[in-house]
């Protein structure tokens, strides 16, 4: 007897079934002949209408009738369906990686796009507070002495700080929840950020997923951004806690697409590139403090 296996709208894979019991869900209305199916010998995953009548034979009558325009859907590329439920399933059922396996973006890739993502951020942010605080930095301080002097400058610092905040997370919240689901240094690397069923994030949602971030990382002292690295490369859905407090989910740009064949389980090159680099300026940086210690020392002799 033949056994069949389907995938629901989240891609999620149900099976197996008999023949018998495929017809009856297809009759109820539960399947269509767009769902796709899938049975040993099969090649890839491919639309149930075009087993029609292979079922209708093993069933000894015919299915449920669709209207001719539903059937006539032709074989669909491989569907990104997850792994079976029964573990006990042999591995030769199971399709391959690319038309089965959701890709989660690991820790270098998250990296290198928030390298990025940081250098567009700083840039914007003293894009806007450069030109405030020569309009009125210089009058906030001029007056400092007195009492009122003192509290434009006051204004003045929550501003920047305020700005410094809310302007990265005002940025990856619209970009996230865009079209696009991702910001551009997650664009560049080849990654998205989805909900856990492969859905599109909104803005609040996303909004709160970096708010998290921020908050955990300021309130273990920095901590927080070493946990959230090693959960990010260690767990197996590659999620940090922001990702789980939030039901989220950073894949490859490919993954609950109509091709996920396309997903890269590696570091792409704008990625290396990027790590490169910033490996070269970290290097530099710390030669720098070296020499100018260095320096400093040879002084006081």
């Amino acid at each position: 007897m033949t056994l069949w296996y389907y995938a629901d709208a989240l891609h999620h894979r149900h099976g197996p079934l008999s023949g018998e019991e495929l017809t009856l869900r297809l009759g109820r209305g539960e399947l269509d002949a767009t769902t796709l199916v899938w049975h040993e010998g099969l090649p890839q995953w491919q639309p149930l209408g075009a087993h029609l009548g292979e079922l209708g034979a093993a069933a000894g009558a015919a299915p449920a009738v669709l209207p001719a325009a539903a059937t006539d859907v032709g074989v669909l590329a491989a569907a990104p369906v997850a792994a079976p439920t029964d573990a006990s399933l042999p591995l030769a059922t199971a399709p391959a990686l690319g038309a089965g396996a959701v890709v989660y973006a690991g820790l270098w890739r998250r990296v290198a796009a928030n390298i990025i993502d940081g250098l567009v951020t700083s840039v914007a942010v003293y894009a806007l507070l450069i030109p405030v605080l020569l309009v009125f930095g210089v009058g906030a301080w001029s007056v400092s002495d007195g009492a009122h002097g003192q509290g434009a400058a006051l204004g003045l610092m929550a501003f920047v700080y305020g700005t410094s905040l809310l302007l990265p997370a005002l940025y990856t919240a619209w970009m996230q929840s865009s079209r696009h689901q991702a910001t551009l240094g997650k664009l560049a690397c080849g990654i998205k950020v989805v909900r856990s069923d492969g859905s599109q994030l909104r803005f609040w949602r996303s909004l709160l997923r970096y708010g998290v971030y921020v908050a955990v990382v300021l309130l273990t002292l920095g901590l927080g951004l070493l946990v959230s690295g090693l959960m990010a490369g260690l767990t197996r859905r590659k999620q940090a806690p922001h990702d789980l407090a939030c039901d989220t989910l950073v894949v490859d740009r490919w993954a609950f697409t109509a091709h996920p064949e396309h997903q890269r389980d590696r570091l792409d090159t704008v990625s290396i590139v990027v790590l490169a680099l910033y490996g070269i300026c970290v290097v530099i940086a710390l030669a720098a403090v070296v020499f100018l210690v260095g320096m400093i020392r040879l002084g006081q002799h």
